[in-house]
């Protein structure tokens, strides 16, 4: 999408992504932020990523779907696992968990986490290396 094109409240959530993730020390190495700025059609709309030695985590933002990916890539295991978190209202919320395990995240502590934390979310959805789709949905009481 266009930024043009964006509602008031999805600006303010692209702009919560950008800032959140930019100030635990995400980078976009892509330049989307710039692109999207200079009225580029973009997508997704946004592309915030850490290097750490093997270990590589990009987060995106869809906009027209309400949807956050979290992509974990670990090199030297050739292993790669993407998650996409599907809110209604309020994606701070999974920023916030990205950011709070951050440093613990990878390869072998994501289920981990993610099934302490299910209830960021509307519904969680994992895309594993050579497996199929799992969906994780949050704890109902």
């Amino acid at each position: 999408m266009k930024k043009s094109q964006l509602t008031e409240t999805q600006l303010k959530h692209l702009k919560h992504f950008n800032l959140i993730l930019e100030c635990d020390g995400w980078v976009d190495y892509l330049s989307v932020e710039d692109q999207f700025e200079a009225g580029k059609d973009m997508n997704p709309e946004g592309v915030m990523s850490i290097r750490e030695e093997s270990l590589i985590l990009e987060a995106q933002f869809h906009v027209p779907v309400q949807m956050l990916s979290l992509s974990i890539s670990d090199k030297r295991l050739r292993q790669k696992v993407d998650i996409f978190f599907l809110y209604d209202q309020q994606p701070e919320h999974i920023l916030e968990w990205i950011v709070s395990v951050r440093a613990e995240l990878n390869i072998h502590t994501y289920r981990t986490l993610l099934n302490q934390h299910k209830d960021i979310c509307k519904t969680i959805f994992l895309a594993e290396s050579n497996a199929e789709h799992v969906e994780l949905k949050p704890h109902t009481t």
